[in-house]
């Protein structure tokens, strides 16, 4: 009689639906790499999901998109014709030599639509490493169940719907953690230690979840797990340092971004705290309930919990006690990397009881109603430019055109080619105060002026917008309004309106 002796402990075994999908197809597709491409179908079904939930998102360029692709635009001119580039350092995430100036390079190629599609691609080989990480480590049903609540959660769809620098540092990051847990020797560490150094640079806020990435990878590699920690540690350290004194890392604005800035139009926290419930609180209970269960498994795993929990909670926590919205939605797909891996051990646990993938099933349907609706809300909180792009190109005029806040970027970017035209917000503007704003309308300094009905969120701002709405209502035989374009679907209180001089 043959003995089989039992698997070892933490061996993956195939699920019943492995051998049962294998038999069912003809004998001419049964090759040895078929059961391997059966294995990997979990994983690339999640990629679908997430690509058709990010390319069902439309909207004309966000401002930080349009910020990055108008200031790679001019840092690639500069360099080909020596003409000096006004490069808004402060206003972008990361050093303006690496992001924008890829995002200018795809968009000179293919549009916003390349520009886009290369984030999604970011995302997807994120869901992926972070899949593998958590394998290496875990049984494989937690890598492919990691990687599902990371793809479904309503920030990452946002994220992979943008042509951003956070697509691209999540990449960095999930690269890093597998690079650590997946891999061995000292070439893999000394690369983690490297991307470490670089995310920083793309983003500059990360620096703060480098250390954390450093501690979850720790106690998530196996043998030489001191060894190869030191080495990542170091190598990130020696590069950081390098890229500091170059002049080209973030320096003090990794913590300064985050908390030490005090908004312009601070958000009730009540309200941050509740679009964090709707985009994360699925995922942060399944993580509490995984990191539960590490936390009486060992040092290394209680490690392990803390890092991931840290990391997850330190972005939302950051903006919840400045009250900043910026970016608020984004900025939790961070914590999605970092509090998935635990979910995807808690539905792991899940799994191996009497029903088995029953409450799996069961709370799909709940996290991808979320991700749809809310990465749907999220994405379309920007009101949408390309009407007025419409109106204007319809009878271009030259000159300095005035638009409302961060309007102007985009703006800028989808009417980039127009001859003799040059685009102002209105921030400079309303810092020089009320009578400033008066005299520039009267003194006719903008051929165009574009402004936006809905409330900005600060009291300050939305009493500036009324001046200048005031002085183009007493200077009306000098400007017309010639469209006025609903920007969302409350038409009535959310519209473009379109100001230009008469006879121009």
């Amino acid at each position: 009689m043959t003995v089989t002796s039992p698997a070892p402990t933490g061996a993956y075994r195939a699920p019943h639906w492995h051998d049962a999908l294998l038999l069912s197809l003809p004998p001419r597709l049964v090759r040895p790499a078929t059961r391997r491409w059966i294995t990997r179908l979990p994983l690339v079904l999640t990629g679908v999901v997430l690509a058709a939930l990010a390319l069902r998102l439309r909207n004309g360029a966000s401002a930080e998109e349009a910020l990055a692709v108008n200031t790679g635009r001019d840092l690639i001119a500069q360099w080909v014709t020596g003409a000096p580039a006004a490069v808004p350092r402060d206003a972008l995430p990361g050093a303006p030599f690496l992001h924008p100036v890829l995002a200018a390079a795809l968009d000179s190629v293919g549009g916003l639509f390349l520009v886009r599609a290369f984030g999604l691609a970011c995302v997807l080989a994120a869901m992926v490493l972070l899949a593998g990480a958590v394998a290496a480590r875990f049984p494989h049903r937690a890598g492919v169940l990691a990687a599902l609540a990371f793809a479904l959660s309503a920030p990452v769809v946002v994220v992979a719907g943008l042509g951003t620098a956070d697509a691209v540092a999540l990449a960095g990051l999930a690269a890093a953690l597998w690079a650590l847990a997946a891999r061995s020797g000292t070439a893999s560490a000394v690369g983690a230690g490297a991307l470490l150094a670089l995310v920083p640079v793309l983003h500059y806020s990360t620096a703060l979840l480098v250390p954390l990435v450093l501690a979850a990878g720790a106690a998530m590699t196996g043998a030489g797990a001191l060894r190869r920690t030191a080495l990542a540690g170091g190598t990130a350290a020696l590069l950081t340092g390098a890229v500091h004194l170059a002049g080209l890392g973030p320096g003090a604005r990794a913590w300064t971004d985050l908390v030490g800035v005090v908004p312009l139009s601070p958000h009730p926290w009540t309200g941050l705290a509740g679009w964090l419930v709707l985009d994360l609180g699925i995922l942060a209970v399944l993580a509490v309930v995984g990191a539960l269960g590490l936390l009486g498994a060992g040092r290394s795993q209680a490690m392990l919990a803390v890092a991931l929990l840290g990391g997850g909670a330190l972005f939302p926590a950051a903006q919840l006690w400045t009250g900043s919205a910026v970016a608020f939605d984004r900025h939790l797909a961070y914590s999605a990397f970092f509090l998935a891996p635990l979910a995807g051990l808690a539905l792991t646990r899940m799994s191996r009881g009497t029903w088995r993938l029953g409450p799996v099933l069961l709370l799909l349907p709940v996290l991808v109603l979320f991700g749809v609706s809310r990465s749907g809300t999220a994405y379309a909180a920007w009101p949408d430019v390309r009407p007025v792009v419409t109106q204007l190109l319809a009878d271009p005029v030259p000159g300095t055109y005035l638009a409302s806040g961060t309007a102007a970027e985009a703006l800028a970017y989808h009417l980039g080619d127009q001859p003799g035209v040059r685009w102002e917000d209105t921030y400079g503007l309303y810092a020089r105060g009320e009578d400033a704003v008066r005299v520039a309308v009267e003194d006719l300094r903008y051929s165009t002026i574009v402004l936006h009905s809905a409330s900005t969120g600060s009291p300050a701002e939305d009493a500036l917008e009324d001046v200048v709405l005031t002085a183009l209502h007493d200077n009306y035989t000098d400007y017309e309004l010639v469209a006025a374009i609903p920007a969302s679907g409350v038409a009535d209180a959310d519209v473009w309106l379109v100001y230009q001089q008469v006879g121009r």
